[in-house]
């Protein structure tokens, strides 16, 4: 009973990680990101935009 209880937990941990790199790499393969579809408000000044690209580092790569 032991060694299905670890087994268990070992594929559980597996699980957990492939679905984070599953998730993970879907959202880098998809295009744009937030601060690019505030690039088509008019009202939002593109420094701003660039601004805060910078703060969170989405303008370098990963």
């Amino acid at each position: 009973m032991t060694s299905y209880v670890i087994r268990r937990l070992l594929l559980s941990v597996l699980l957990l990680l492939a679905a984070s790199l599953m998730a993970f790499l879907i959202l880098k393969a998809a295009p744009g990101d937030y601060f690019t579809q505030l690039r088509a408000d008019p009202r939002i000044p593109q420094e701003y935009v660039e601004e805060q690209r910078r703060i969170y580092g989405l303008d370098k790569p990963l």
